[in-house]
């Protein structure tokens, strides 16, 4: 699943909107992306922790490595976005930093958890749009099943994920 709410911070009516959203951003683009919240990251920083999860997760199309990850750590209040070398080009760093402090941000600090990820998936959807990719794959092609295994507190969290190109 592309939203992994483990954090509870997301309503159901956010969940099942961003679910649409994202699936829609493959059926039409091919690109993925998912959303994963956790209560805290110790011991490891943002950058490590989206790191474990983006190297794990496989989020993208293979060989086109078309895929964000938003991480949201809350007790750390931190938040990254982890974008493939697929998508580098559209969405550099510095787009992603603007992302996480014009769209994300400001409506976390008002606790509003729910806008601040519509908001800033839509504004990553926009910037995916503008760029030439290879078309997703037709409908009716099998879809492979995987296991993610990241670390939560120090204990091993499994998340089952799905991925249209090959695990």
């Amino acid at each position: 699943e592309p939203i992994n709410d483990f954090a509870n911070i997301l309503s159901a009516s956010s969940k099942s909107q961003l679910q649409q959203i994202v699936t829609q951003l493959k059926n039409q683009k091919g690109s993925e992306i998912a959303i994963v919240t956790v209560t805290s990251i110790e011991p490891f920083t943002i950058e490590e922790y989206s790191m474990k999860i983006a190297e794990k997760a496989g989020v993208g199309r293979e060989k086109i490595d078309d895929g964000v990850i938003i991480v949201i750590a809350v007790k750390e209040r931190k938040v990254r976005l982890e974008v493939g070398y697929g998508l580098e080009g559209v969405i550099p760093d510095a787009y992603a930093k603007r992302i996480i402090e014009n769209y994300i941000t400001p409506n976390f600090r008002t606790n509003n958890y729910d806008a601040g990820v519509l908001e800033g998936v839509a504004a990553i959807i926009s910037l995916i749009n503008q760029e030439e990719l290879p078309p997703p794959l037709k409908k009716g092609k099998k879809q492979n099943a995987f296991t993610v295994f990241f670390l939560r507190n120090s204990a091993a969290k499994k998340i089952t994920c799905r991925q249209t190109a090959q695990c």
